[in-house]
């Protein structure tokens, strides 16, 4: 067992966020639910992939996936999952059915369990890897740059990052070979945050340890603690789930609190509350256990960055906290320092927060998502956020779930059958819209909506499940994607039979003829045009001076040709206009 190097590298992000969050591993109460199942199901994940934390072998800046696809060769036999993350990096985890651990993603700390090497592995493992000398593991946490994992024996063991003793082993050394959790017996769930770690004992108490500087220990103090302390005055808990910090990385650590659900219904909270996190009413810090105000009847919690979700028995959800990117899914992007609840949300058994987003499973196997989606974390075939949920397209038979920074990760019985599309026809179009098109494909069962790029179709109507005919709107000249939205299989797949290419036209030239030596100054009239010189014009061969003063007009330099008649052609983005003989005619004399 090597020691780790303390020091970080700095925060690259890709498509993500200018604040990052450090592990929001709401999974905690989730591993209650889905550990140890006696089911053998594979695993999915979407979102950010810089680190290669989604283990489909890419990492970089171009790794973000905006829907469902299997980690690299497909795990199967999982039976809990868990995605963490911090500022400099994301890794994820998932307990096997025969209880071992396999691990992925950025290892800078360890944290996936190997020893930090040069290639292949190196500081990002982008293919699943074995934890090496772990069995017996019934559920694990991912943390920021640290990892739990709970033994079916009720013990806990620890590898990775451990500058404020979140391994609880008594030290400050890192390391990332898994040992065990000072003097733990008789755990039933665990979370691992950022710097700090929670265990919920089978007796109702909390155990924590690590970082303390907001009180998301619970003890009382803001001193941390490299050994598990307990947490002042908590009985008859249920389930624990603990936070990160969602600062930027200049910014000190904030955002760090924990929850724990009661055996009553009620929820407690500790930590930081400068987002109204901990529900109480206020935004003061707290560094004992604080009820959150008017809940009764919850199931399950679950910590994101800087907000909370609590599981209602009834099915649905409430949230808290701060609310930037929609990640309390209630319309707005107001935080709010008491629950509020979830806009629509019915028949939920399992919720997870992720850094500025939030998951929650239905009772159907279907996944809910809302917030934050610029690394594609909603899973939807978009990357554009939102305040209320929407279906996490084309999954199907989820059991589990965890919410990371800006990666997802599921576990169950899953197939991913979104809509497909397999032929356009025509298709091309003018740019002013009009063009009536044949979307055939697979699928087309209630469907929401048909869009052509981001604009949607003027009008459709669904002929079959696997036809649709769609009137193309108005759209720049270029080449755009065709996608069908279904209400429960989510977004169409891209394809190479999806582009439908907004053509321009040309309507006039004038003059329209000029001398074999070229040289004439024409006027060109028509729709679609780009500005400046981003048009190119063909009078058989390429003009080379071009200068479109709108996109109705441009003044070309006829090249010199033969004598005869030719057809102008405009291209804008690769994309040709129809000849339209007479009006598009230029004579050489």
């Amino acid at each position: 067992m090597g020691s780790l190097p303390t020091d970080r590298r700095p925060g690259m992000r890709c498509g993500g966020f200018a604040t990052v969050l450090a592990a929001t591993v709401a999974i905690a109460g989730l591993s209650l639910a889905f550990a140890a199942s006696a089911s053998a199901y594979n695993a999915f994940d979407w979102g950010d992939g810089y680190w290669g934390q989604l283990g489909d072998n890419c990492e970089g800046p171009l790794c973000a996936v905006d829907r469902p696809l299997s980690p690299a060769g497909g795990l199967t036999e999982v039976a809990a999952v868990s995605v963490g993350g911090e500022p400099s990096g994301v890794h994820s985890l998932a307990a096997l059915k025969n209880g071992t651990v396999m691990g992925w993603g950025d290892n800078y700390q360890g944290q996936v369990g190997i020893e930090p090497s040069p290639p292949p592995y190196g500081n990002f493992v982008i293919t699943p890897v074995m934890v090496p000398a772990l069995n017996e593991v019934t559920t694990v946490s991912a943390g920021g740059e640290h990892s739990l994992a709970l033994l079916k024996n009720a013990t806990v063991m620890s590898w990775g990052a451990n500058e404020s003793g979140q391994l609880g082993d008594g030290s400050t050394t890192g390391h990332f070979a898994p040992a065990p959790v000072s003097g733990l017996t008789g755990v039933s769930a665990i979370s691992a945050g950022t710097n700090h770690s929670l265990a919920l004992l089978k007796t109702g108490a909390v155990m924590a340890w690590g970082a303390n500087g907001q009180g998301q220990l619970g003890n009382g103090t803001t001193t941390g603690s490299d050994v598990p302390v307990a947490v002042s005055g908590l009985t008859g808990a249920t389930a624990v789930s603990s936070s990160g910090s969602a600062a930027a990385p200049t910014v000190p650590a904030h955002g760090e609190h924990s929850l724990a659900l009661l055996s009553n219904g009620t929820v407690m909270a500790w930590g930081d509350n400068d987002s109204g996190q901990l529900g109480n009413g206020t935004t003061t810090n707290s560094d004992l256990p604080v009820a959150v105000s008017g809940l009764t009847g919850v199931t399950a919690v679950a910590a994101g960055g800087e907000h909370s979700l609590a599981l209602l028995s009834n099915g649905t959800v409430m949230a808290w906290g701060a609310n930037g990117q929609g990640q309390l899914g209630i319309g707005t992007t107001t935080g709010s320092d008491v629950p509020v609840a979830v806009s629509g949300l019915t028949g939920v058994t399992a919720v997870s927060g992720g850094g500025f987003y939030s998951l929650a499973l239905q009772s159907n196997a279907k996944l809910m998502a809302w917030g934050d989606n610029e690394s594609g974390e909603l899973g939807n075939g978009t990357f554009t956020s939102t305040d209320v949920p929407v279906l996490v397209g084309g999954l199907n038979g989820v059991a589990g779930i965890s919410a990371g920074y800006d990666t997802s990760l599921a576990y169950g019985d899953l197939t991913y059958t979104p809509p497909t599309i397999t032929k356009l026809k025509p298709n091309t179009g003018p740019v002013g819209g009009g063009t009536t098109v044949t979307i055939t494909g697979t699928r087309f069962t209630e469907v929401v909506t048909v869009k052509f790029g981001s604009a949607k179709a003027t009008s459709f109507t669904v002929n079959s499940v696997t036809s649709i005919t769609a009137v193309s709107p108005a759209n720049a000249a270029g080449a755009r994607e065709v996608t069908v939205t279904t209400k429960n299989d989510g977004i169409s797949l891209p394809s190479s039979a999806d582009l439908f290419k907004f053509a321009p036209t040309v309507t006039g030239v004038s003059p329209n003829g000029g001398p074999q030596a070229g040289g004439t100054s024409v006027t060109v009239t028509g729709t679609g045009f780009a500005l400046g010189a981003a048009t190119k014009f063909k009078f058989g061969t390429y003009a080379k001076s071009v200068n479109c003063t709108s996109t109705t007009t441009c003044t070309v330099i006829s090249p010199p040709h033969a004598a005869g008649t030719v057809d102008v052609e405009a291209t804008v983005n690769k994309v040709h206009s129809a000849r339209n003989r007479p009006a598009d005619q230029f004579t050489y004399g």
